[in-house]
């Protein structure tokens, strides 16, 4: 890459800082992070990348070795599932980010809410109404987040769910989109930058 399109790219990343602040997401961190290596999407990764170190270039030590302990704490691997089963026969409370899909069953008069926890092979965890009013889209398309468990008498329950997802501010698109040029908003939606 030549100087002038070098430093084209260079003021346009500014730009974009500037224009957007903390909606910007830097995604050369997330190879660094290793995160990726716990098998979960990459979008997934540079949301909890950005919640746990937020910012712009290289992971410092601190902030990797910070993101790789949190990781190893509550994101299962793919032979944890009987460890957290343990723990939450223990009576644990175990905090995990995993997908959550969630089922209505209709039986004999009986109304029952079960979510699918896929990343630790729990199929029938009760989940309570006021998560699915707070979060509806666990029952269209399941969502990722973090997600309080504990074993009950009737079975494994969600307490508390953090849901993992991203908004879009239109209006704030709009108002954006007039700070660039045809060429740089096209550099943007194409990640050419």
């Amino acid at each position: 890459m030549n100087y002038e399109l070098q430093q084209e790219a260079e003021d346009l990343t500014q730009k974009v800082q500037r224009v957007f602040g903390q909606l910007v997401i830097d995604k050369q961190r997330l190879p660094m992070s290793q995160l990726q290596s716990r098998g979960i999407p990459a979008y997934v990764g540079e949301w909890l990348l950005d919640s746990l170190a937020p910012g712009i270039g290289q992971l410092s030590p601190e902030e990797a070795r910070k993101v790789q302990m949190w990781a190893a704490k509550h994101i299962p691997a793919s032979g944890d599932q009987k460890l957290i089963k343990h723990r939450l026969s223990q009576g644990e409370v175990v905090k995990v980010l995993t997908p959550v899909e969630v089922n209505i069953h209709l039986e004999q008069g009986r109304n029952e809410r079960l979510a699918t926890l896929k990343l630790l092979n729990l199929n029938k965890v009760y989940i309570a109404d006021e998560l699915l009013v707070q979060h509806p889209d666990l029952l269209r398309l399941g969502m990722w987040g973090v997600t309080e468990l504990v074993n009950t008498t009737s079975g494994v329950s969600i307490l508390n769910f953090r849901p993992m997802q991203a908004s879009v501010n239109l209006e704030l698109y709009k108002r954006a989109r007039t700070e660039f040029t045809l060429d740089e908003w096209r550099d943007l939606m194409l990640l050419e930058i």
